[in-house]
């Protein structure tokens, strides 16, 4: 969950008002009240861009809200951009937009709750903020203000300070996206009409007893129960390990209740029948949702395309994909009920556990615009010579990861990622003598996102043959091959090797890649030291594209 971080609270320190009054302005806080019959407070912060137009309409519907609740709510605001190397802020609008905050704080340092909220107000009705900060003075004394205290303020810095702290503040919090609300330290990602917004307010701070009066004839917001479908034998973390999704479903939809229920349970499977029977997905994890999610329609335009109908209710597959029904390759169990286990099963061939050791050689699963890959082709071609490049002693191999869907090869960089897999599997397969197709592999990884790739290829190589492969069948056949190669053994991140077709390993850098093919190979380069690189690889080994 997203939690308010302490640099987060710096930005409540700069510009909210409903803990207090300003000097000169009045407080809204009851002296005589006691702490437990003080109303419910919530805390909102709104990090904003002012001249944003989404921003513009969010602050529409917030502000009347906060005039509607008082010191219920404890509304601030926070800016969303960036400093530079003279502390100055900087934002996408220009100067207009740095004055239209500055003038913001400004106003929010020198006047009282109530003129601030006016003088918010006045600003975001219909489309005065696209004229920021031309016209503050109109807002100010509308709003009862000392304009020559808020001209004092901009002009003596205060404000500009103020406003860089914001940023910064924002920045740790990791918020870089304006409008981004956060309500009582949670990210904020339900509906952001009045309406929604008063309703989760309403009836998610606090109890009913401590709720302000304006929240007496307000509905509360539909519960929503979901069923969680999992299975327990799942040990992949990209296929299963659905924590960070389902907590996202659980900020957009704030009244979301979730039960984890288990493929291997009798209430588990007769759910997961059920949904294939109705033609949905059997993969998992799944999420079930029931017909509350219809109360949401913010949450329900959200989600969009990933939600598929369930009578009624609403279903969405999570992760990278897991079949239950399929044979589970090393838990001496026959899992998908057809009389073979494990490496017996035709399903299980492929995969790295049951595949036949091959010594002597390496491979590189890549995708080919990946920065975490293409930074290590220049380790690569070391261990190459460290190896005398001969494939005899080390047989290198270039793979691919991808997909093919209806006929289509897809990659996770786009089109032009496609295009230069074709290339490099066109070279690989057309220059595989002395490991020549690394030239051209080299030197498109040291400007992978340039599409002059004909300059990449040697006097040695033909451009027409490379072009000629890539874009005909015998290229296409070669990277369908490794894209299936990759999703039999189950790799999906990039880079990835595997030693001896057999054993995945973690290394980055030439010297890490030796040893860990030494470990599984005894050929005489295995006793000598590895050269030093040049420029050792920054990534650890487990940042991949995936």
């Amino acid at each position: 969950m997203h939690r308010l971080t302490l640099a987060a609270a710096l930005v409540l320190s700069l510009t909210t008002l409903g803990c207090g009054a300003a000097p000169g302005g009045e407080s809204t806080a009851d002296p005589g009240a006691s702490p437990d019959d003080a109303p419910t407070h919530a805390e909102l912060i709104v990090f904003v861009l002012a001249r944003c137009p989404h921003c513009a309409s969010f602050m529409r519907e917030i502000l009347p809200i906060k005039q509607r609740v008082g010191s219920a709510l404890d509304l601030a605001i926070g800016y969303v951009g960036t400093v530079d190397e003279t502390g100055e802020a900087d934002f996408a609008h220009g100067d207009a937009e740095v004055a239209a905050a500055e003038i913001q704080i400004c106003v929010g340092l020198t006047a009282s709750e109530r003129g601030w909220i006016d003088f918010m107000t006045c600003q975001y009705e219909g489309d005065a903020w696209q004229r920021m900060p031309r016209g503050w003075q109109e807002c100010a004394e509308r709003a009862g203000i000392d304009r020559d205290g808020v001209t004092e303020c901009v002009e003596d810095g205060q404000g500009r300070e103020a406003l860089g702290l914001a940023i910064a503040a924002a920045a740790a919090s990791g918020i870089d996206a304006a409008p981004t609300a956060i309500l009582d330290g949670r990210l904020y990602l339900g509906g952001r009409s009045a309406e929604t917004f008063l309703a989760h307010f309403c009836h998610l701070s606090g109890e009913p007893e401590t709720r302000p009066p304006a929240c007496a004839d307000v509905e509360p917001p539909p519960v929503v129960n979901a069923i969680l479908l999992v299975d327990s034998r799942c040990d992949d973390p990209l296929a299963c390990d659905v924590s960070r999704e389902v907590g996202f479903m659980e900020l957009l939809v704030p009244t979301l209740r979730v039960e984890e229920r288990d493929f291997s349970t009798e209430q588990g499977r007769a759910l997961h029948d059920e949904v294939t029977a109705a033609g949905g997905p059997r993969h998992l994890p799944l999420l079930v949702f029931d017909a509350g999610l219809a109360g949401h329609p913010a949450a329900l335009e959200q989600m969009g395309e990933y939600l598929l109908g369930f009578g009624d209710r609403f279903l969405m597959p999570l992760g990278e994909g897991w079949d239950p029904l399929a044979e589970i390759c090393d838990n001496r169990a026959d899992d998908d009920g057809d009389g073979q286990v494990d490496c017996d099963d035709r399903s299980c061939a492929g995969t790295l556990v049951c595949r036949k050791e091959q010594p002597g050689r390496l491979d590189l699963f890549m995708m080919s615009q990946c920065p975490f890959a293409t930074e290590l082709i220049p380790s690569v071609d070391l261990v190459l010579s460290h190896f005398g490049r001969d494939a005899r002693r080390i047989d290198l191999h270039l793979q691919f990861i991808g997909n093919v869907h209806d006929g289509t090869l897809s990659s996770m960089h786009g089109e032009g990622e496609v295009a230069e897999d074709l290339r490099m599997v066109c070279a690989q397969k057309l220059y595989r003598s002395g490991y020549r197709f690394l030239e051209y592999v080299k030197c498109r990884a040291a400007d992978y996102r340039s599409e002059q790739w004909r300059s990449c290829v040697p006097d040695a190589m033909s451009v027409a043959r490379i072009r000629e492969c890539a874009e005909g069948d015998e290229g296409r056949a070669l990277l369908e091959q490794s894209f299936d190669r990759a999703a039999a053994m189950g790799i999906r991140g990039s880079p990835t090797f595997v030693v001896n077709d057999r054993f995945e390993i973690d290394a980055r850098g030439a010297a890490e890649l030796v040893e860990a093919f030494c470990e599984h190979n005894e050929v005489p380069e295995c006793e000598k030291a590895v050269a030093p690189e040049p420029e050792a690889p920054t990534s650890s080994s487990d940042e991949k594209c995936k």
